[in-house]
């Protein structure tokens, strides 16, 4: 269930290490359950720590749409919260980099390459069975591809 919860979480800004928590993923590039637990791990710590950053986050972006929302808003502090999200984001940006980083450590160069293989053959991003690159719809056989729920 905490597999399931984090990879929800994790696959909100697109197809990345989350798809790892995906059982049919795990077992096509070979985690062991070793492996397996240990990016579970990381995953949650990950969570822990981009928590707090997330709601402040979202708290100087409500603030700033309250400041835009106004007839007359105040410049100086519409910079100083812009300054703000950014600094969040920039953060969040870090931790997501050091959590990949420590996953990929995990990972062996075979199962490295069967993950690229995989993330290239989701549908939407154009390798041979996802979706094509012209927007179509249609992967090569006229058909959407396979997707094994890492969504």
């Amino acid at each position: 269930m905490t597999g399931i919860i984090i990879s929800t979480i994790l696959s909100v800004g697109g197809p990345g290490f989350g798809m790892l928590m995906n059982p049919w993923v795990q077992e096509e590039i070979g985690l062991s359950s070793e492996q397996t637990e240990k990016i579970s791990q990381i995953m949650a710590d990950h969570i822990k720590v981009t928590t707090t950053i997330r709601a402040d986050l979202l708290a100087k972006r409500l603030e700033l749409r309250t400041e835009l929302g106004k007839d007359k808003p105040d410049m100086k502090k519409i910079e100083r919260l812009t300054g703000e999200i950014s600094n969040l984001q920039a953060k969040l940006m870090t931790e997501r980099i050091k959590m990949e980083i420590a996953i990929k450590g995990l990972l062996t160069d075979e199962q490295k390459a069967k993950l690229d293989e995989l993330r290239a053959s989701k549908p939407g991003k154009g390798g041979k069975d996802g979706i094509s690159k012209g927007g179509k719809g249609k992967g090569k056989k006229g058909k959407r591809g396979f997707c094994p729920m890492w969504f």
